[in-house]
């Protein structure tokens, strides 16, 4: 083939004129060097691990998100009755195309029953490996004010840098808090809302409506961080709504009365009104969970 090898150690006899060959007289258009099925003067991708099926350019075909290990965490007992503990979240993501490390999901723990009270949220920090396989972990603090009992440390789904994401299990994971500490880890109580008057006739003009809830807490009511209360025609929610805030009226933050007043009108919509909040917190930021956050009246509009 006159491709400057002899025909004694040419292995590629038929070298098309004018390729350059290596040391046993084959050119790019002869080797597929990673075996993947694609010569190497067309192989984009040349160095494919075995096994992985390609496209016409030799790159791995990958339409699957991302593998996600199960998350641990350690400790896995978690004390803090005499302190601050450090606790250590890792996870193994791995993807043939890459994962994208540019825009990995935010972690997050909280206490099992108090989700809200209790939630931080976090940054996954990389410790080792590459976008193929790398290790994950998310660093955090509990200390002698957490709440005791199962914690949740889970993030939403991996993606890969084609945007595929992460299918299988292994988002989440639970571990143990131990604290001993005698402390209020309850959020606030709080009593049924009441609306007065119940029955808002407003067809002959305005009528001032208030409602009012009592809330409680052994360590007392957060009264900077109300939350905001509303009202709205339960029909048509987002044409009706109003919000406003709540007043105090007596009490302090262990036992504290509150009220919402506004005003409706002949333009006011008839029917089913319903007055509510979201929930309550105490000075440590647990968060109410009983009932009582909302309740109905009727307004009659003539």
């Amino acid at each position: 083939d006159e491709d400057g090898v002899n025909d004694d150690i040419d292995t590629c006899p038929d070298t098309p004129s004018g390729e350059e060959v290596n040391e046993t007289g084959c050119s790019s258009s002869q080797v597929d060097t990673d075996g993947d099925g694609v010569m190497d003067d067309m192989d984009t991708c040349p160095d494919t691990p075995e096994g992985y099926t390609v496209d016409n350019d030799g790159c791995v075909v990958d339409f699957d998100g991302p593998t996600v290990s199960e998350i641990t965490v350690s400790p896995s007992e978690v004390d803090v009755t005499n302190g601050e503990i450090e606790v250590v979240g890792t996870v193994i993501v791995s993807d043939q195309t890459g994962v994208d490390l540019n825009s990995l999901p935010g972690p997050y723990t909280y206490q099992s029953s108090d989700v809200q009270g209790t939630r931080i949220d976090g940054s996954w920090s990389v410790v080792s490996g590459d976008e193929k396989e790398v290790t994950l972990e998310f660093r955090f603090t509990l200390d002698e004010n957490s709440k005791p009992g199962t914690w949740v440390l889970g993030c939403t789904g991996f993606r890969d840098v084609n945007g595929y994401k992460s299918t299988n299990g292994g988002h989440s994971t639970s571990f143990n808090v131990e604290n001993s500490n005698t402390l209020d880890f309850d959020g606030p109580t709080v009593s049924e809302i009441t609306v007065s008057p119940s029955e808002v006739d407003v067809t002959n003009g305005e009528i001032e409506v208030v409602g009012t809830v009592i809330v409680s807490d052994q360590t007392g009511v957060d009264l900077n961080s109300l939350p905001g209360p509303y009202t709205y025609q339960s029909s048509d929610v987002q044409g009706t709504r109003i919000d406003g805030s709540w007043s105090v009226v007596s009490g302090d933050e262990k036992e504290v009365t509150l009220e919402f007043r506004f005003t409706l009108d002949e333009n006011s919509k008839p029917g089913t009104w319903v007055l509510g909040c979201t929930g309550f917190r105490d000075v440590n930021g647990y968060k109410s969970t009983n009932g009582g956050h909302s309740t109905s009246f009727n307004v009659v509009n003539n």
